[in-house]
């Protein structure tokens, strides 16, 4: 679980505001995927 209101939640997801380190970490384990999946692919 993640201690997030659903607002503030949602401005993340629609990339209107950027999550803390901490909140980033917390959605990965909570969804049980790296970090990394988070951000997308990779442009390289």
């Amino acid at each position: 679980m993640v201690a997030m209101d659903r607002a503030n939640y949602a401005h993340l997801e629609a990339g209107r505001r950027p999550g803390t380190d901490e909140q980033i970490v917390a959605i990965a384990k909570a969804l049980q995927i790296p970090v990394d999946a988070l951000y997308g692919p990779s442009a390289a």
